[in-house]
């Protein structure tokens, strides 16, 4: 389990994480975390407190999820949001040649910037340990809105299959399956909207053979 705590300095606010270890600083992961300029995953840096080391994630200006969640229900708005930022974020993951299985999907340690509607999340350099998925997925599970049928239905067939296949569903088949759910609603949208239509016609009709 990660050990972490929240500081402040300067300003800027802080996710600072014990390492157990002394860190190689000089591998390639913390090298290029240190240097900075990665879009969607917090800026980090590595310090050194008393002979112990830190890595400080600047979360300045965001929120974790639980923070965004404990007043208000997950939308189906946000998860097509979140589905998003994780596809952009794999991106940079790719283009800096960073591992997935190092993210942190813990709820609390996926911030977002309201302002900017951009994700952030918590690369952590040669992790081993539980990623925390497990966590996420029963946290949108616990807070997804339960008005929205469909949206309910979507969450618990993802966590099924994040079950099953682990990450590699949320990276990929999630958010094809979240495609289907919002075609899904505009055909229900179209329905509607046509069937309000015919009433409104026949209703006019009727009015127009009343006043003859």
């Amino acid at each position: 389990m990660l050990a972490t705590e929240y500081v402040r300095n300067c300003n800027c606010n802080y996710e600072r994480i014990a390492l157990e270890t002394e860190p190689e600083e000089r591998r390639y992961q913390y090298c290029i975390l240190s240097r900075g300029g990665i879009r969607y995953l917090l800026p980090c840096s590595l310090r050194y407190i008393n002979g112990e080391a830190f890595l400080y994630y600047d979360i300045t200006s965001t929120q974790n999820l639980i923070q965004l969640f404990a007043q208000k229900t997950i939308k189906r708005e946000w998860v097509k949001d979140f589905l998003w930022g994780i596809k952009q974020m794999r991106r940079e993951l790719d283009r800096f040649l960073l591992e997935e299985r190092n993210i942190i999907w813990s709820p609390e340690h996926i911030f977002q910037d309201m302002e900017k509607n951009d994700f952030f999340f918590l690369y952590m350099p040669y992790y081993e340990e539980e990623n925390g998925l497990e966590s996420l997925m029963n946290y949108l599970v616990e807070h997804v809105d339960y008005e929205d049928e469909d949206l309910v239905e979507f969450i618990y067939a993802a966590y099924e299959q994040v079950q099953n296949q682990g990450v590699e569903y949320l990276h990929g088949k999630m958010q094809e399956d979240f495609l289907e759910l919002e075609k899904k609603k505009e055909t229900e949208n179209t329905f509607v909207a046509e069937k309000q239509a015919e009433e409104s016609i026949k209703s006019s009709e009727q009015e127009n053979h009343s006043t003859q």
